[in-house]
């Protein structure tokens, strides 16, 4: 298995279409600005702003990867 730190941003299943292209529109702004290109690489991140269905296809395989993972592990 390859770890990779991930961070996205969600909002609830029943938000209006229209506020999450403007959140996401506006996530894209700051994540393509220079300040948080600079903070994000002293943090060891690279931005990347996918659609929001990319979003839950990647954390849907991230899920079912750790669930196969972790199974069966019982920590006291």
């Amino acid at each position: 298995y390859e770890v990779v730190g991930w961070m996205g941003l969600f909002g609830p299943k029943s938000m209006a279409p229209g506020v999450a292209a403007r959140l996401a529109d506006a996530t894209r702004k700051v994540l393509a600005s220079a300040e948080m290109q600079t903070r994000l690489a002293d943090l060891g991140y690279s931005a990347w702003a996918g659609s929001g269905d990319q979003l839950a296809a990647h954390a849907r395989k991230e899920f079912d990867m750790w669930s196969t993972v972790t199974k069966g592990i019982e920590i006291e």
